[in-house]
């Protein structure tokens, strides 16, 4: 299972701890998937929910997708081309796409991946080795919605796994 510090989310988080967490399997994909609210102190206390999905057969170059900011956070530093245009214009119009490693990045991530992100606003994935996980900076989701929320990543993660090449 993934090392907190290997992602940005807990880059600079002090008194930080897990909690809730749940782990679980899915027949159809190899690995395994665990959910659970990250509890740290920034600025006061805070929490996010991570959803994980680890395979050993899976190989991702680091990137981070996470939703555009406006006009002042692309002013200080943030990159406004991007690296893929997909298929379809919502994630075009609401996500960036961070990696070290474009070509590389473009081997590695396929369309229905892409196209799935777009239709879901508001999210931040992160992926190294053979995890990614994917997250609301800053928000816990309400165990209502937690069944809907795992379902949703785990199709995710199928078009991860299963969905037609970029390439």
């Amino acid at each position: 299972m993934i090392s907190l510090n290997g992602f940005r989310l807990f880059d600079g988080k002090s008194k930080k701890r897990l909690k809730a967490m749940i782990s679980f399997k899915h027949k159809q994909l190899k690995g395994g998937f665990r959910v659970f609210d990250f509890l740290y102190f920034d600025f006061g206390k805070r929490g996010t929910t991570i959803f994980e999905y680890t395979n050993p057969d899976l190989v991702l170059h680091p990137f981070m997708i996470e939703p555009r900011g406006g006009i002042l956070k692309n002013m200080f530093g943030k990159s406004v081309q991007p690296i893929i245009l997909t298929t379809t214009p919502e994630f075009d119009e609401s996500y960036q796409i961070n990696t070290d490693q474009p070509e590389l990045f473009k081997e590695t991530i396929n369309v229905d991946f892409l196209d799935h992100i777009g239709d879901h606003k508001g999210w931040t994935y992160e992926a190294m080795d053979h995890s990614i996980i994917m997250y609301r900076l800053g928000s816990i989701v309400e165990s209502v919605d937690m069944e809907r929320e795992i379902d949703r990543f785990i199709k995710l993660c199928d078009d991860l796994v299963h969905g037609k090449n970029l390439m």
